[in-house]
């Protein structure tokens, strides 16, 4: 039995504050920057066409299927993000879907990034922190 106890390494936090009642954060998608809106009510991290042109995605290649959004039914591609990086929080291989149009205006970070974290709030304060 050793006496030397070495605590684990502390997981990255990351703490955001409303702007007009939302979560706001900037981030990135595969190295390039993107500006993200915090959505626990979207299933997965939601981007539009003209982003994912700008991030180098060929999203047509993804799978084609039929999402429901808050402004009807659109056409989306699955896609796979190599990375995404949030301050101090990277994660690898997450699942994405491009929507075919201009909406979302702003990249939704949905529940394929957000449900590998623990999230925190406190008073107004949201904390995002890595689980593993």
């Amino acid at each position: 039995i050793s006496t030397n106890f070495v605590p684990p390494v502390a997981q990255a936090v990351v703490s955001l504050w409303p702007t007009n009642g939302m979560y706001l954060t900037t981030g990135s998608v595969n190295g390039y920057s993107v500006d993200f809106l915090v959505d626990t009510g979207a299933s997965t991290i939601a981007l539009n066409a003209a982003t994912a042109l700008r991030l180098d995605l060929d999203y047509l290649k993804g799978q084609q299927v039929a999402v429901k959004t808050a402004s009807g039914i659109e056409i989306a591609y699955q896609v796979m993000l190599d990375q995404v990086q949030i301050g101090d929080i990277k994660l690898y291989n997450i699942a994405a879907m491009v929507i075919d149009g201009e909406q979302p205006e702003r990249a939704l970070l949905g529940m394929t990034f957000l449900n590998k974290l623990d999230i925190e709030r406190k008073n107004d304060r949201m904390d995002l922190k890595k689980r593993f």
